[in-house]
């Protein structure tokens, strides 16, 4: 169990730094290597947040630092008037990780050692109870397909071959038993309550190179990222259906292109269930 000063250390700071990955654009995650907790980094200072960049930098792992800070609201009181809060954006930070399958985080307070602390010791347990992979299967995918993204594109020189075929086998296995979201726009129009036609609405195509993708999320973050101030119809497919929403011209599909956005060609994704498809 963390010290509870340090405990209370985190839940009161106003400033702190993290670590954010290039290859993902989501926060960097690793596994710790005592009891093997998938945790992100927070550091009290500037200047060991940096100095960390820098060793992850001598490894290829281009990360950045980000400053987590007091961010000012404004929300109703009881009269119905605007008042300003604010909020810790360390608070939002961890709430935010959680859901990304992440259960640790590594604190450095100033001229501190780094000590790995459960989310479940610093975020209310009703939280920690309802984000679990049982509640949120979707968890899973969201920690491996990170995992995998970041170390696909760490080396693409010097590719670790055995680490990559792991951490591929796992994102596959849990990606193929995912039900993935789809936003699709309607036509203009249409009311929330009514069907609609896919072949009238605007769906979630990306580019790379020449090739175009299917876009699929397992993040309703990503979703509203993605969708840019529209407000879509979000589809539940799951993956097993995912070629029935993917026209002829798609090369694949891509998965959470605003995050890890890790692509899978089409005539990938028969095998893959057959191998992988729990039955």
């Amino acid at each position: 169990m963390a010290n509870k000063e340090t405990i209370d250390k985190i839940n009161s700071m106003e400033k702190a730094y993290t670590l954010f990955c290039a290859f993902t654009r989501l926060p960097f995650v690793e596994c710790e290597q005592v009891d093997f907790f998938d945790r992100v980094l927070i550091y009290e200072t500037k200047e060991d947040a940096e100095a960390a960049m820098q060793e992850y930098a001598k490894e290829k792992m281009k990360v950045s630092v980000n400053e987590l800070g007091m961010k000012e609201m404004f929300v109703p009181n009881k009269d119905n008037e605007m008042m300003r809060v604010e909020i810790s954006q360390v608070k939002q930070f961890m709430s935010m990780v959680r859901q990304l399958g992440v259960n640790a985080v590594g604190f450095q307070g100033a001229g501190a050692q780094m000590e790995t602390i459960e989310l479940k010791e610093i975020l209310p347990k009703d939280f920690t109870d309802a984000i679990t992979e049982e509640v949120m299967p979707m968890i899973k995918l969201q920690l491996n397909g990170i995992y995998f993204a970041q170390e696909l594109r760490r080396d693409p020189e010097n590719p670790n071959y055995e680490k990559l075929a792991e951490l591929k086998d796992e994102y596959y296995a849990s990606l193929v038993n995912a039900t993935l979201l789809l936003p699709v726009i309607p036509p203009e129009g249409t009311k929330k309550d009514e069907d609609f036609s896919l072949r009238q609405s605007q769906m979630p195509y990306s580019k790379n190179g020449d090739k175009t993708y299917m876009s699929f999320f397992s993040d309703p973050g990503a979703v509203n990222a993605f969708s840019r101030g529209k407000e879509p119809r979000v589809l539940f497919i799951p993956f097993k259906e995912v070629l029935k929403f993917c026209p002829e011209e798609c090369a694949g599909i891509v998965v959470n292109p605003t995050g890890f956005s890790l692509p899978v060609m089409r005539d990938e994704i028969p095998q893959m269930i057959a191998k992988y498809l729990k039955k």
